[in-house]
């Protein structure tokens, strides 16, 4: 009697695991491996979006933060899930496009071992500085940096961050000697500019519009070519001497290659639809964010054209 209960239940939960696999996708909850600490540009751009998913998928979007390495070790761990559509990797121009470039010894290949979903958005840099600080323009910044070498400091979000690479490239094109202090995360890296800890930061416009809109920081330079409508009185990086200086950064969802292709679809479309509405494009809208979307196919040539960019852009800022 014991045994043909043994039997019983082994069946069952055999036909239950069956009848689990059988259920449309999703029937269970996503689990979301964001790298760096909580409250990031990008932490606070995926968790709008996921929201919105978790809602049209009737099933709950799991975020795990997992600083270190510039966003590496959260796909670290993003890859040792299943290929079966639960485990999402949040992937940025760090840890895809200048990760392979940062790190020899890299676990993994962003090409041949992700597979890309969509692109989610795209934000401005900002160069930013205490609002008690001394420093009005880039060329006071410089100025002093020549005149007192070694004696400024500044922050990022971990090495082969932009903010990082920014700050290299700085350094390189104007001579400078500057010590840079890497944090786990923007979000400490933002705490340690707002407390005084360092002298400047390359902040993503997300994190750094709402203390400059409160006094609390002063923007510098935007990094892009164009002036930014969220600070259209902020002058640009080439505007102020640094000729050819473009730094952007991105946000996207990928999974682990193998997961299967129409799970690829539901996803790519649920976040097209997260990224159409209106709601979501004016809360990027309040951050600076601007979203971005489209097929996997495109965010797969999309960074292509990243790595081949920061291949030259990490040659030059020489980055370590």
């Amino acid at each position: 009697m014991i045994r043909k209960t043994r039997v019983l239940a082994t069946l069952a939960a055999a036909l239950a695991i069956g009848l689990a696999q059988a259920q449309p996708y999703p029937n269970k909850p996503l689990h979301v491996y964001m790298p760096g600490a909580p409250g990031g540009s990008f932490d606070i751009m995926t968790r709008m979006v996921m929201l919105k998913m978790a809602d049209a998928l009737k099933q709950p979007a799991v975020v795990e933060n997992i600083p270190g390495a510039g966003g590496t070790l959260s796909i670290d761990r993003c890859l040792k899930g299943e290929p079966d559509g639960y485990h999402l990797c949040v992937t940025y121009v760090g840890n895809l496009a200048i990760a392979p470039y940062l790190y020899p010894k890299l676990a993994y290949d962003p090409v041949k071992d992700l597979k890309p979903v969509a692109l989610v958005g795209s934000v401005t840099y900002v160069l930013a500085v205490l609002a008690s600080s001394p420093f009005k323009t880039m060329a006071d910044l410089v100025a002093f940096a020549k005149a007192n070498p070694g004696k400024l400091n500044y922050a990022s979000g971990g090495n082969g961050t932009g903010g990082h690479v920014g700050g290299e490239i700085i350094k390189r094109t104007k001579g400078l000697d500057m010590v840079h202090v890497p944090y786990n995360g923007n979000a400490p890296a933002s705490v340690a500019l707002l407390s005084g800890v360092v002298d400047w930061a390359i902040e993503a416009l997300p994190t750094s519009l709402p203390n400059v809109r409160a006094g609390k920081l002063r923007a510098l330079a935007v990094t892009t070519p164009q002036r930014n409508p969220a600070l259209p009185d902020v002058a640009t990086m080439q505007e102020q001497g640094f000729e050819g200086f473009d730094l952007s950064s991105w946000v996207a969802i990928s999974v682990p290659q193998g997961t299967p292709d129409a799970v690829v679809a539901t996803l790519n479309t649920e976040i097209n639809k997260v990224l159409a509405s209106k709601e979501l494009k004016e809360s990027f809208s309040r951050i600076g964010a601007e979203p971005m979307g489209g097929t996997p196919e495109q965010f797969a040539a999309f960074l292509k054209s990243e790595l081949a960019q920061y291949g030259k852009v990490m040659a030059k800022a020489k980055a370590d």
